[in-house]
């Protein structure tokens, strides 16, 4: 059984100007390696060209980071976490960028010169918007496939 139960968040950094975008969804039920889940998110993000890292921080929680190279249009670090049970996991996507701060304050940083800044933070929010809908895709297929190989076990 799967939860549809994709929540989004902000979270605000004020210290830093920075905003954490979070999504998250829950899967139960479906009895896959959280460890093989996560080596699979890591390879979405090196196919994408983000070099990425992965981290157990126990053996119910893992931790996939991907930070974009400097030429990408795309100006935010990219944290997944997955947590829980191989039955009873949730998937994490949250996203750190200082860009959603320039385009929320577009109509000041345009009367301030800043225009190219507002551009860019505009242009790294779409990309990050298709790269999260690229993402759960992804993560749609793959619990599958991790699903139905660990039944023919």
């Amino acid at each position: 059984m799967h939860e549809m139960s994709r929540f989004k968040y902000l979270s605000l950094n004020q210290k830093r100007w920075q905003v954490w975008k979070q999504m998250w969804d829950r899967w139960v039920g479906r009895s896959v390696s959280l460890q093989a889940l996560s080596e699979s998110v890591k390879r979405f993000f090196e196919d994408k060209s983000f070099p990425a890292a992965m981290k157990e921080e126990s053996a119910n929680m893992f931790m996939v980071i991907a930070i974009p190279k400097s030429t990408s249009v795309f100006h935010a670090r990219v944290k997944v976490s997955i947590r829980g049970k191989p039955d009873d996991f949730v998937i994490e996507f949250a996203t750190e960028s200082s860009s959603g701060i320039f385009a929320a304050i577009g109509s000041l940083m345009t009367l301030l010169g800043g225009g190219l800044l507002v551009k860019k933070g505009l242009e790294s929010e779409e990309s990050l918007g298709k790269l999260e809908k690229e993402f759960w895709t992804f993560i749609d297929v793959t619990i599958e496939s991790l699903t139905a190989r660990n039944r023919k076990d």
